[in-house]
């Protein structure tokens, strides 16, 4: 059998996390993603560059304006240029902008639905590109930042149904 006709399982690793749902005008979600075979390389990148920059704080965008951190950072952008196993991505969303009709009244509900749909719809793309491939998805997010206590469980439900619903694929991802 050749590579073609068997290329292998595709297994993503996708780490999450939230900014902004404190109250602030404007939350969002950032996700980094990476084949899982890789994680090993991106730990060995980022220790070099802590190396390099002498630091040993925790990677916060927060932090990235100030002049001793700007160039570890900068470092850091870079790399998810640099390596195609490696990406970063994010939404933003301006909260005067949330229209909570379509959200039950409900902040806490839009901004579930919204990191939703930031690995929903990147989920079926990669899915797409490759349909050949077995592709499975293993997130990692701190506890979601809402009031109701099984958000993780609930997301992780209704994003295999919606990717399910749209390639026919059940259970792309695997752990939350």
């Amino acid at each position: 059998m050749t590579d073609k006709e068997n290329p292998g399982k595709l297994i993503w690793h996708v780490s999450c996390d939230e900014s902004g749902t404190g109250g602030q005008r404007f939350y969002g979600f950032g996700s980094l993603w990476m084949k899982y075979q890789r994680r090993g390389d991106f730990v060995q990148i980022i220790r070099e560059l802590r190396e390099k920059h002498n630091c040993s704080d925790e990677l916060k965008w927060q932090k990235a304006h100030s002049k001793q951190n700007a160039a570890f950072y900068g470092d850091v952008i870079e790399a998810f240029f640099k390596y195609q196993w490696l990406a970063f991505h994010c939404i933003i969303i301006q909260k005067a902008h949330v229209n909570k009709e379509f959200h039950d009244g409900d902040y806490d509900l839009a901004m579930r639905k919204h990191f939703t749909e930031l690995l929903t719809k990147k989920i079926i793309r990669v899915i797409r590109k490759f349909p050949d491939r077995e592709c499975e998805f293993r997130i990692d997010v701190d506890p979601i930042a809402s009031r109701y206590d099984k958000a993780d469980e609930a997301f992780h439900k209704i994003a295999n149904n919606i990717i399910k619903n749209a390639t026919g694929k059940e259970e792309a991802i695997k752990a939350v």
